[in-house]
C-alpha cells in the first residue's frame, strides 16, 4: 500500500469497539449464561436476536438451527471471581486460571452453546 494511502487511512480511523457473535439453538439459555456469569443485561432482542452489554463489552446472540462455535476472549477486573462465576453457572474450564509472563492472568471456558471464551486480567508484570 502506497504510504500516503495509509496515512490517510490512519487519519481518518479510530476503533471504538468489537463485538463478537454467537449463535445458539437455545438463544435464551445462552443470554442467561451470560447474564449471570457475567452481568451482561439485554439492551435489544427481536426475533432469534439479543444484543447484550456489560461494561464496555457487548456480546450479540443469534438463533441458529446448526450453530457453528466462535471463539471470543473478554478483558475483565476480578479474575477470580470471574472464574468462580463461570464455574458456579456449569461453564467447562478448559484451561485453567495462568499467569503469563506478559502481565496477563486469563483462563478458557467453553460455554452452553460450545463457543470457547478466554477471559483475562492485565496485570502488572
Amino acid at each position: 500500500m502506497d504510504e500516503s494511502v495509509e496515512q490517510l487511512f490512519a487519519a481518518n480511523l479510530e476503533l471504538e469497539s468489537f463485538r463478537p457473535g454467537f449463535s445458539a439453538t437455545d438463544v435464551d439459555g445462552l443470554v442467561e449464561f451470560y447474564r449471570e456469569a457475567f452481568g451482561f443485561r439485554v439492551i435489544s432482542s427481536w426475533r432469534g436476536f439479543a444484543l447484550l452489554r456489560g461494561g464496555g463489552a457487548e456480546l450479540s446472540i443469534r438463533f441458529a438451527e446448526e450453530p457453528h462455535p466462535q471463539e471470543a476472549y473478554l478483558y475483565v477486573r476480578g479474575i477470580e471471581g470471574a472464574l468462580n462465576r463461570v464455574r458456579l453457572h456449569g461453564a467447562e474450564v478448559l484451561r485453567p486460571l495462568s499467569q503469563h509472563p506478559w502481565g496477563l492472568v486469563d483462563f478458557v471456558f467453553r460455554d452452553p452453546a460450545g463457543n470457547l471464551v478466554g477471559v483475562g486480567e492485565r496485570r502488572q508484570s
